[in-house]
């Protein structure tokens, strides 16, 4: 059985701090297990069962807040929704250049040049862009080689 830290009192201060500002409910779910941990009257299966978690779960918030405090503990791991598959001006830019030169074969192609200069960005992002900058997609997907030609199927041996 995993034993629960104890917290310093500097670390039970930035969770009531935190705890009286404004969060949605998966931030809320956090800060009531870390609080609960901060009591130091449930065990971590008690702790689990009030919060709404998994028992792994209190541990996993436990080291969150334990290596990065209140941020580490509410940070998501992933870009928002609003930063994926945004481009700079000056990304954009040189992307408009090299499709003016015709240097990207592939969507694939201008997502692997997009992630060397820190853009991650799927394909049809990729497509939406370009189509943006020249009107038209200039550049293809990579075949499928592997496509089976389908066949319709005779109705003459379907009871109806």
């Amino acid at each position: 059985m995993r034993i629960l830290p104890r917290l310093t009192p500097e670390q039970i201060n930035e969770l009531e701090i935190v705890w009286s500002q404004k969060h949605d409910e998966r931030c809320r779910r956090r800060l009531q297990v870390l609080r609960l941990v901060a009591q130091g009257k449930l065990i971590a299966a008690e702790i689990a069962q009030v919060a709404g978690v998994s028992r792994p779960t209190v541990f996993n918030y436990i080291r969150k807040f334990l290596t990065g405090g209140t941020t580490g503990l509410l940070s998501t791991g992933y870009a928002s929704r609003r930063t994926r598959g945004r481009l700079n001006a000056q990304i954009l830019e040189q992307l408009r250049a090299k499709l003016e030169k015709n240097e990207f074969k592939h969507a694939r192609d201008v997502q692997e040049w997009l992630a060397s200069v820190g853009v991650r960005m799927a394909v049809s992002t990729v497509f939406y862009w370009v189509k943006k900058i020249n009107g038209t997609s200039r550049i293809s997907r990579r075949p499928n080689f592997r496509r089976i030609e389908i066949k319709p199927r005779s109705l003459a041996g379907i009871r109806q």
